[in-house]
């Protein structure tokens, strides 16, 4: 490496050995290791993690600290707040909001996710794709807004509640603050409605070119860096192609782009056709029912596979009667029965596939911790449909390399720009160890759940009930549901029968191990007889069969390939598990009033000869 680049970026040395749980789990938040971009001092992070240490060293070499440059973030996909406002004359359910009097959150809203809800929220945020001028428009009735231009509180928790789920930005902004960085001043942020492509959002580019020259002159003409995250990136990109070579050799510092899907992901033509969800809540956030609205963002078509680096003999979608690869994509539009989609397509391929170097110095960053370009991690590179699953059904995934959702040749097209501008482009890898178990994972999620909740279900201990232990015990059952249904639906629970298999073993020698090794490590050791030892040593066989049962039933329920008659039979059996404990504590509570009145009506019989 030249000696004038070295002047220029901090030396990284990193010793690592990386979980994979720790990507999955910190995928919300991927932005820590961007702290050390901006560090003049020594950083030393140590996590545990399972039975693996991560420790993350890096020392930037002792040069002349120039005053700091100011930081303007733009988001990824789904990345910043939206607004809404209503003024609707018809809904989808009769409980929709047709009309409010001032603006909403209507993203992140989890409020709004949860089944029928959901309906009247996928309205709400859809987009309406005009054929015949190519524009975009809101739902009628609707009219949406983003907030918090020019600041970061809208990047920094997606949610405005501030919960743990909608944390995005806000660690890598607090750390800049602790360094002396001032929130809408010198770090900033350029929120957009990442439901278009880019040539919907034209005016957004305006603002942009606007907000970055403000931010130079505001902080004693400092040039600035920009950071992009994953679409973010592609607004970027597009942005600096309108530029001309002067403006950004005056106004920019360095572009930061972190996990850029700059040739597009195969997950989106999952969205197109059967509806993405994540691959989490399927109990909730149905994929059909999302399909809607992913299907009319014409940023899902922005975002397809290209045919830059998907070439025409590659098949990223099969099917019973044909394949699709990146040349195919009107006859796959057809097929799924949304036509629309070609147009949206062929309206938005160009802006990607003729996007050039952006002309800056680029720190186009592969570090894996916190998932700035994640590799080692499966993600999906083909989707295979069984008879009869196409296209309503989720699909089956091949899986490639990749950060989870893009795959590898999209993350690392920045690399190619080495050889299209004169301008420095810094690729840093490391590489994932990859792990042979999740061995632990259901033993820990079960003692925590049965740490807080397993004295509710213990017959040898107290025979009173009360609402409040009831609704825990409740609580109790809908984990086990749906902790059973994430392992049997997670790869490293095995495969075929062997999932529901060791889900259920595992999860009945987990609650065994919680609740009953110390009662009888510590009591049954010291005292002589007592019959409560006897029943507990009951109560973990019989545990080891429900568990069991339950994981089956889980399995059977996921299954594509079971007849509509058992379907039913099933559905039946889940809502005995999921909801028989909620009947239970509606009976208590019914009860409870019963012996309430009871007693009010003895009192009132007995009142009157206490007071003669």
């Amino acid at each position: 490496m030249p000696i004038k680049i070295q002047q220029r970026v901090h030396s990284f040395i990193w010793l690592l050995a990386i979980h994979k749980k720790l990507f999955l789990d910190t995928a919300k938040n991927p932005f820590k290791i961007l702290e050390l971009l901006f560090s003049t001092e020594e950083s030393f992070i140590k996590a545990e993690l399972d039975d693996i240490a991560i420790v993350l060293y890096a020392k930037p070499f002792h040069r002349k600290v120039s005053p700091r440059s100011p930081v303007i973030i733009v988001p990824g996909d789904g990345g910043n707040q939206l607004e809404a406002r209503l003024n609707k004359t018809e809904t989808v359910h009769y409980f929709c909001q047709k009309k409010t009097s001032d603006y909403f959150t209507l993203w992140l809203n989890l409020e709004l996710l949860v089944p029928f809800v959901l309906d009247c929220w996928v309205d709400n945020m859809r987009l309406e794709y005009d054929e015949v001028t190519g524009k975009t428009s809101n739902s009628p009735g609707v009219d949406i807004r983003v907030p918090g231009w020019g600041n970061t509180t809208t990047v920094e928790f997606i949610d405005p509640s501030g919960v743990g789920y909608g944390d995005y930005f806000s660690k890598l902004v607090n750390k800049l603050v602790t360094w002396g960085y001032i929130r809408g001043v010198d770090v900033r942020a350029a929120p957009y409605d990442f439901r278009k492509a880019p040539n919907h959002n034209i005016e957004y580019f305006e603002n942009l070119k606007f907000l970055i020259e403000e931010t130079y002159y505001s902080n004693g003409n400092s040039k600035v860096v920009t950071i992009g995250h994953s679409l973010g990136n592609l607004y970027l990109l597009y942005f600096f192609n309108l530029q001309s070579p002067a403006w950004k050799a005056k106004f920019i510092k360095s572009y930061v782009s972190v996990s850029a899907p700059y040739g597009g992901s195969v997950k989106i033509l999952k969205a197109f056709a059967s509806g993405y969800n994540l691959d989490q809540w399927k109990l909730v956030l149905n994929p059909l029912t999302i399909r809607k609205e992913q299907r009319s963002m014409t940023s899902s078509a922005f975002l397809l596979p290209s045919t830059k680096l998907w070439t025409a003999d590659e098949v990223l979608v099969t099917t019973v009667s044909r394949n699709y690869t990146a040349y195919d994509y009107k006859e796959f539009f057809n097929d799924i029965g949304f036509k629309k989609g070609w147009n949206m397509y062929k309206n938005t391929r160009r802006l990607l596939e003729d996007l050039k170097a952006p002309g800056v110095e680029v720190m186009c960053t592969r570090m894996m911790l916190h998932c700035l370009y994640g590799v080692d991690l499966p993600t999906a590179e083909r989707l295979v449909y069984g008879k009869g699953k196409f296209p309503d059904s989720q699909p089956i995934e091949i899986n490639g390399d990749g950060d989870g959702t893009v795959g590898i040749r999209s993350l690392a097209a920045c690399m190619d720009w080495v050889k299209e501008q004169e301008h420095d482009v810094h690729g840093r890898i490391l590489q994932q160890k990859k792990m042979r178990s999740r061995r632990f994972w259901i033993f820990f999620d079960t003692a925590y759940k049965n740490a807080n909740f397993s004295y509710l279900f213990s017959n040898h201990r107290s025979r009173r009930r009360s609402i409040s232990s009831e609704l825990m015990k409740a609580m109790v059952d809908v984990l086990d549901v749906i902790g059973l249904y994430v392992v049997i639906n997670r790869n490293w629970s095995g495969k075929g029968d062997a999932r529901f298999l060791a889900a259920g073993l595992g999860w009945s020698s987990a609650d065994s191990l919680a609740t009953r090794i110390v009662p009888f490590w510590t009591g049954a050791r010291g005292t002589t007889f007592s019959w409560k030892y006897i029943q507990m040593c009951l109560e973990s066989n019989y545990n080891l069969v429900y568990y069991v049962a339950l994981a089956s039933f889980l399995w059977l329920w996921t299954r594509r390939e079971i007849p509509s008659t058992m379907k039913i039979a099933l559905r039946l059996l889940m809502q005995y598990y999921g909801i028989s404990s909620w009947i239970l504590l509606i009976i208590h509570f019914l009860v409870t009033v019963f012996m309430a009145l009871m007693a009010m009506a003895f009192y009132a019989v007995i009142q009157p000869h206490n007071g003669r």
